[in-house]
């Protein structure tokens, strides 16, 4: 796995588009954050847009695309013939991926603390959900690969999702969860927002262990969908 991964964090870094997109994007952002501070109240949607656009972007439509032209190459059937168990090469692909959306997340985030003249209040808790919205991302990039055809069809099959996870931020975020709460926390990325505004602004912990768990539960239900979607022969 980690031999699979190093080549292709190479490969990334050896594109020049990705490279350059993939670290120059959130420090452009961050660099806005902190000349243009967010207004009152707007850290915990800044940061929850952030989250949901870096790594659906970054992980989710990259991570189909790539595993779609490592198939369309036979490179996936040229590694399936090594050692390597097939979870072993899945993750090798996707692990430089999510370590590059982490990295992203990261920047961004400081860009926000810096933009505020404070640490986030829990700042902790990003770790977790971050991680998990990594994962459930992955995931589901995995799962997508099984139905994407090519590396261009990509930019088709991951729209739905894509739009999807970053309609319900929006919801979420200018709605609130006063109506439909149970309805908006379950859906895909509907409990980040008030877990943005825990960890900007001191909110109640007491619920974080709830809003967590719809989150946990897409990243099972992506893990799932990867194992049953993915296909390893080229489609037509």
């Amino acid at each position: 796995m980690i031999a699979i991964a190093v080549s292709e964090l190479r490969m990334l870094v050896r594109n020049r588009l990705v490279a350059t997109l993939g670290i120059l994007s959130p420090l452009v952002i961050g660099g806005i954050f902190i000349l243009n501070r967010p207004p009152e109240g707007g850290l915990a949607f800044a940061a929850t847009l952030q989250i949901a656009t870096m790594l659906g972007l970054g992980v989710y439509v990259t991570g189909t695309t790539t595993l779609a032209a490592r198939r369309q190459n036979l490179f996936l059937k040229r590694l399936r013939s090594s050692a390597a168990s097939d979870p072993a090469i899945i993750a090798g692909l996707i692990a430089p991926i999510i370590l590059v959306g982490l990295l992203q997340v990261a920047i961004i985030m400081t860009g926000l603390a810096v933009s505020a003249s404070a640490l986030p209040v829990h700042g902790w808790l990003l770790v977790p959900v971050v991680l998990l919205v990594d994962v459930m991302f992955a995931g589901f990039a995995v799962a997508t690969a099984g139905v994407t055809n090519s590396p261009e069809h990509a930019q088709f099959t991951t729209l739905p999702l894509f739009f999807v996870t970053v309609g319900v931020t929006f919801w979420v975020t200018l709605t609130g969860t006063q109506d439909l709460g149970l309805v908006k926390q379950a859906l895909p990325l509907g409990a980040i927002p008030e877990l943005m505004g825990i960890v900007w602004y001191d909110g109640d912990l007491s619920r974080v262990p709830l809003l967590l768990i719809p989150t946990i539960a897409w990243t099972v239900v992506a893990l799932v969908a990867a194992k049953a979607m993915f296909r390893w022969e080229p489609r037509s």
